[in-house]
C-alpha cells in the first residue's frame, strides 16, 4: 500500500513485480510512516475496487484519499522489461496459482486476476509473452513497465540496484532494503527468449530501456 512519510514529504507506492513489497516493508518500519489506504476498498458484491498495495497516488487522489495539492515526492520502483516477464510468469504459476482455490483470496477479489493466472499456467513462456504483449506486438507502438507508477514519480530507485538508487537520492541511511516474494526465473532471463521475443522487448520497451540503462 503506498506510504506516507509526512516528515519527510514522501509517498512511496508499490509499482507490481518489481520489488515493491521489500521496499515497502523497509519504509513500513520507519517511525511516522502511515499506510494509505490500510486495507483494500471493495464494492458491496467483494470485488476489488482499490488495490491497496499497488494503487499509485493518482489512485488515491481519483478515491479522495489524498488531495490533488498533497506537496509531497513521489518514490517507486521498476525494473529491467527482460527480467520482469519471466519474473511474472514464475510468479503466476507458482504463488498465485497455489491461491486459486482460496475463496478469501486477492485474486478472487481482482477483476480479471483468476483469468490471467489461470492463461498463465495453461501457456509456456513464448506464447503466453506474445499473447501479453498484443496488441503492440502487431500493430506496433510503445509499452512501459508500469507506466502509471512511474509516469507520476519524482524518485524512482531500479530494484536491480537498489541500493546504489537510494544511495543518489540520499537515502541510503534511511530505510535497508530487505529481499521479500523475491520470484527468481528457474534459469537465466535471457534464456527464455527466442531471438524475436528478445527484438519485440527491445522494440516495445526502448523508453524504459533507454531511460533507465536496462538490456538484454
Amino acid at each position: 500500500m503506498p506510504l506516507i512519510h509526512e516528515r519527510r514529504g514522501l509517498v512511496v507506492t508499490g509499482a507490481p513485480g518489481t520489488g515493491s513489497t521489500s521496499l515497502l516493508a523497509a519504509f513500513a518500519a520507519l517511525p511516522g510512516v502511515r499506510a494509505v489506504p490500510a486495507s483494500d476498498i471493495l464494492d458491496p458484491d467483494g470485488r476489488q475496487v482499490l488495490d491497496a498495495k499497488h494503487a499509485t497516488v493518482a489512485d488515491l487522489i481519483a478515491a479522495d484519499l489524498l488531495p490533488n495539492d498533497h506537496h509531497l515526492r513521489i518514490l517507486t520502483t521498476t525494473r529491467n522489461p527482460f527480467t520482469y516477464w519471466p519474473a511474472e510468469w514464475n510468479r503466476s504459476r507458482t504463488r498465485w496459482a497455489a491461491e486459486l482455490n482460496d475463496p478469501d483470496s486477492w485474486v478472487r477479489r481482482q477483476p480479471g486476476a483468476l483469468e490471467r493466472i489461470v492463461n498463465t499456467v495453461e501457456q509456456d513462456f513464448g506464447p503466453w509473452l506474445r499473447s501479453a504483449l498484443e496488441p503492440e506486438l502487431t500493430t506496433g507502438g510503445a509499452r512501459r513497465v508500469n507506466p502509471g507508477h512511474v509516469d507520476e514519480a519524482d524518485l524512482i530507485l531500479r530494484i536491480e540496484h537498489i541500493d546504489d538508487d537510494l544511495a543518489a537520492v540520499g537515502m541510503e541511511c534511511l530505510v535497508e532494503v530487505p529481499h521479500l516474494n523475491r520470484s527468481a526465473p528457474r534459469q537465466r532471463a535471457r534464456d527464455y527468449y527466442d531471438d524475436e521475443l528478445r527484438s519485440a522487448i527491445e522494440t516495445l520497451y526502448q523508453a524504459d530501456l533507454e531511460r533507465f540503462h536496462y538490456s538484454f
